[in-house]
């Protein structure tokens, strides 16, 4: 899942010439990402780690970044 993960980032970076900020993932991404680095840690955690604020979400088939301007807050879903 990581390597997966930095392939895409790599992928943004060169193509737009900048890192990105956002990582959509769904749920089941999130658990495969905190047992791959053995992380049980809040989403705040993974997301410093990272270096991204993570987006958590039903319709990532697959983790994608980008990049926003915009300030990102936490919602629940609910």
């Amino acid at each position: 899942m990581l390597s997966y993960i930095y392939s895409v980032v790599g992928d943004f970076e060169r193509r737009h010439g900048h890192m990105p900020n956002l990582l959509y993932i769904s749920d089941e991404h999130l658990n495969r990402l905190r047992n791959t680095l053995e992380q049980n840690g809040s989403v705040d955690d993974l997301a410093s780690l990272l270096g991204m604020n993570i987006v958590i979400t039903r319709d990532a088939v697959h983790p994608r970044v980008s990049w926003s301007d915009t300030p990102w807050v936490r919602r629940s879903a609910g």
